[in-house]
């Protein structure tokens, strides 16, 4: 008779089915993050259409006034009238573009409400509710204003203003260098993403890691930056990368709400 082989112990064992490590929370929150910045300062298209068509500038100025109104404001109603005026701004806005603002909105707010909290041992719970709803409204309209209106047209609107160029120059280049950090973090993050296998046993060392080569990349990118404007031989005057817009007689009905709202205010005084 022939003798039976017997298999080893470990190959008569059932398989036991083995579950992908997860992602780790941390990575994958930031690189969602990183790539909403980064599609908002590369890409236009998602900028959202105002609820009256105007240039930039013109936009710029209204959104001004409207915060000089509720920074002024002092009375309940007067903070209604400018909530309902927000609310008629955000019903321009589409489907997915409204969701965005309101989860940014609601998202500064809740950063801002720890730091206005404090106040309530001061100046009590009416002076704080006024304070609350100040700022809440400051925040939607700068919120919306940055929906509306894409970067490029916004350097070009700031020189239809006449401002400084230094002052153009040195925002445009602070948001180059937002992009280019923000590639080089986002790329970091996929690797660091891609190569890590089980979460890590120190997540801190890791984001300090992170850190200290951002820093190091800014600093090369400073040099190189500064090497560049030698060579061409910079004069300090601005060139936009958007073609200014000059405004017609129907571009100034934008500064017709605030206005009118200013009017109101000052009559009920």
């Amino acid at each position: 008779m022939t003798k039976k082989t017997e298999l080893p112990t470990w190959l008569q064992q059932p398989d036991r089915p083995v579950q992908p490590a997860k992602h780790h929370n941390f990575l994958v929150k930031n690189s969602r993050r990183l790539a909403q910045l980064l599609q908002q300062l590369t890409s236009p298209a998602g900028i959202g259409q105002p609820l009256l068509k105007t240039t930039p500038q013109l936009q710029l100025v209204a959104l001004l006034f409207t915060l000089l109104l509720i920074l002024t404001s002092q009375l309940g109603w007067q903070l209604w009238l400018l909530g309902l005026y927000l609310l008629l701004n955000c019903l321009s806005l589409a489907g997915r573009q409204l969701r965005r603002f309101l989860r940014n909105w609601l998202l500064t707010c809740c950063v801002a409400l720890p730091l206005i909290l404090p106040s309530l041992w001061v100046s009590g719970p009416n002076v704080l509710l006024r304070f609350c709803l100040r700022t809440w409204l400051l925040l939607g309209f700068t919120q919306y204003y940055q929906r509306t209106v894409a970067l490029p047209y916004l350097l070009s609107g700031l020189q239809a203003l006449h401002l400084p160029n230094v002052l153009i120059l040195i925002i445009d280049i602070a948001c180059v260098y937002l992009k280019q950090l923000t590639t080089y973090l986002l790329a970091s993050l996929e690797a660091v993403e891609l190569r890590t296998i089980a979460v890590p046993k120190h997540p801190y060392r890791l984001i300090a890691g992170l850190f200290g080569s951002l820093y190091l990349k800014s600093q090369t990118y400073a040099l190189t930056l500064n090497e560049a404007m030698e060579v061409r031989g910079f004069n300090g005057r601005y060139q936009p990368t958007a073609p200014i817009l000059h405004s017609r007689w129907s571009d100034y009905l934008v500064l017709l709400p605030p206005l009118l709202l200013a009017v109101v205010f000052f009559l009920e005084k």
